[in-house]
């Protein structure tokens, strides 16, 4: 079992009209004025991400491209409490295979 995942993304479209057609740039309307992401991780406070997987991974700012050594990118555990806020128009991140049920409140800050 490979586990579920995200692969790298931004949470905010930046891509225009141009690049996505009108039909995709309309229905992306949501994504292009988000600002801020905010999780909060529901899962107990002793999540452990060695056995149970699930950890949000980030992009150092400036790192060269989704594909970058592992030295670019810094993991956090989604234990239960954790909150972590973000630039959802430069942060890329990713979530890693996760293996157990994995619970999170994410909501965006529009602007």
């Amino acid at each position: 079992d490979d586990g579920e995942h995200y692969v790298s993304h931004l949470d905010a479209c930046l891509t225009s009209v141009w690049e996505m057609g009108l039909q995709s740039y309309m229905q992306s309307r949501d994504a292009r004025g988000r600002v801020l992401t905010c999780i909060l991780y529901l899962n107990p406070s002793d999540w452990d991400v060695e056995t149970s997987g699930g950890a949000l991974s980030y992009q150092h700012v400036g790192g060269a491209d989704a594909d970058a050594d592992a030295s670019t990118w810094t993991s956090i555990s989604p234990r239960g409490g954790t909150m972590v806020i973000f630039d959802s128009r430069r942060i890329v991140h990713r979530v890693e295979p996760c293996y157990s049920t994995r619970h999170a409140l994410t909501c965006w800050i529009m602007g």
